[in-house]
Order: C-alpha cells, then structure tokens, then sequence
C-alpha cells in the first residue's frame, strides 16, 4: 500500500506504508500490502561509509538524538491509544533493535518497502532475531520529523489500525537518519507484536474439547465424551506436529471403538484453535461418539516458536 502526503514543514512527500500478520491454522495472512517504493534516498555521510557498508550518518544505539526521536514516537502512539479508549502497549528492545536495523538497511539501500531482497518480510526478520509472534504488523514512514511521521500515520487508515490495534501487546520503534533532495529525513519503522503465551497441555486439550463440543453444539451435534485410549492415541501422534510426518494408522482390534478420524491443528494460539474448529466441517460428523486429544507447544519450520499442535481422534463406540 503506497500513501502520500503532503510535508507540512518541508516540500517534501512523506511516504508511509503499512503491513501486517498473523499466525492462524498454519499460514501466515497479510492484511495490507506493500510495494517497493525505490525511494532515492542518501544517508547524511554516504561518502564515510565504514566497511562494513554502513554509513557514519545512520543511527546507532548511542546516538541519544535518534534514540529521543524513537521515545517521542513511542509517547505518541501511546497516547493515541489512551485517547481511544484502549490499553497502552509494552515497548520491546528486542523489537526496538529489529526496526532500528532495518531502518539503516532502508537508509543504506535507498529502498522504503516491507520486502526486502535482503532481510526478507518483517516476520523473517522478527524470526531471525528469535522473536516468537502470533501477531504482527508493521509501518513505515519517511518524514522530516517524528511529529509528522505520527501524524501522517495516524491520517492514514491503515496505519491508524495498527496503532490502534486492540490485539497487540508490544511495540519496537526504530529511526535512521537520511536525505532526500538535500533536506534531512528519518526513516520509521514501527513493529506491533502479541507473542504467543505458554500452555500447559493437559488444561489446552480440555479446553480444545470444550470449544470442539461447543461447536458442535452449534450445529445440533451431540457433545462428544474424553476416552482415555483414544487419548494416548492422539498421544502418539504428537511426533508428526512439527516434522510434517503422516498421521499413524490405528488398530482398533479389541478397543472400545468401530472406527476413528484423526483431526489436527497448527495454531499460535487458543483463540485461532476456537476459530479453526467453527469453520471445520470434518467434526460435524453425527456418528462421533468420543474423542482422544493431545496437545504439544514448540517450533514450527515455518511458522515459528511456540507454535500450538492438537492431535485428536473422534471415534465412534464400538458398544
């Protein structure tokens, strides 16, 4: 998403652009999009750059002027939250160091976007900084200052949806100084984050089962019963949660059921469980008598840390 506005200090257009994700049944969803701007941008000492391909003139930790800037911002967007009735957010150093960094790739790479061809997406780069999240989003602004940088985000819909995000905990806020046509600019990046919550697995699979029948409840279906041998089945296939193996076959030779389903669940957290299991068709079956569930946390290849895994079986009496 591009938006324009007009500087109110200076002649010059103040670019931001927002991006968001969440972790659901797997996959991760943008809720905006963002292209790549190819902002001609120069850092104030381009012609010091040390060698490591930073430039002098980009912000660094010490640097007391960019770390004011980023507080200010910080105060900002807090204080439109408050003024909207919502809760404060949390500010993260962890995520104060991601958006600090890529605001000197930006500023380095004369490029405004939320893909890069160096850092990748802001998950990856969340991630790569060992960031576990269940929510994300992101924006960005180049603007003359930190006053204009929050007002242009806040006249822009999408990024006032961020800011005033209800689901988010934390925040990283992060500047680089850089030029564009001779006038001084800073680069923003914001990075709103919830990070997933620690379960304990055996309270996870009751409330699974509570959510399932509630489900099915909704559709007139009868509520399922806990069976402990369809528990350690579910059990025991927990080790195909995060190496994409197949689901174990079942021998139901003497055990209390005629015939078994498998169901299984990549989430970050219980609310998106609850979600997944109200557009699930497969639970919806007449015959279910009983169900087994087990429930793991740990990482996901792609999805990342702390990812929620259910195992279920729903099975149907044999007696």
């Amino acid at each position: 998403m591009r938006q324009r506005l007009k500087s109110v200090f200076f002649p010059v257009l103040v670019l931001i652009t927002a991006c968001g994700s969440s972790h659901g049944e797997g996959d991760t969803t943008a809720n905006s999009t963002a292209q790549d701007h190819g902002q001609a941008l120069t850092s104030p000492s381009d012609s010091h750059a040390g060698s490591d391909g930073t430039s002098s003139g980009e912000a660094t930790p010490s640097n007391k002027a960019t770390r004011e800037i980023e507080r200010l911002l910080f105060v900002a967007l807090n204080r439109a939250r408050k003024n909207h009735g919502l809760p404060t957010v949390k500010r993260s150093s962890e995520l104060n160091e991601v958006a600090r960094k890529y605001c000197q790739e930006m500023a380095r790479t004369g490029k405004v976007a939320h893909e890069s061809e160096i850092s990748g997406s802001m998950g990856d780069r969340v991630r790569a900084a060992g960031i576990a999240f269940v929510h994300l989003t992101e924006n960005l602004a180049f603007a003359a200052d930190d006053v204009q940088a929050h007002e242009g985000l806040m006249n822009s819909p999408g990024h006032r949806a961020n800011i005033l995000d209800p689901d988010v905990l934390e925040v990283g806020v992060g500047i680089a100084e850089t030029q564009k046509d001779g006038q001084d600019m800073i680069l923003v990046t914001q990075l709103f984050a919830t990070r997933p919550k620690k379960i304990k697995p055996r309270t996870a699979a009751k409330q699974f089962v509570e959510m399932l029948n509630d489900a099915r409840a909704g559709k007139k279906r009868k509520r399922l019963k806990r069976l402990k041998w369809l528990d350690k089945r579910a059990k025991e296939a927990l080790g195909t949660c995060f190496n994409e193996g197949s689901l174990p076959a079942l021998d139901l030779n003497g055990s209390p059921v005629s015939s078994t389903t498998f169901i299984g669940f990549l989430a970050g957290d219980m609310a998106s469980l609850k979600k997944a299991l109200q557009d699930n068709k497969k639970i919806q079956g007449t015959d279910y008598t009983h169900i087994g569930v087990a429930v793991t946390q740990g990482e996901h290849p792609q999805m990342g840390a702390s990812i929620i895994c259910v195992r279920a079986v729903l099975g149907v009496s044999s007696r």
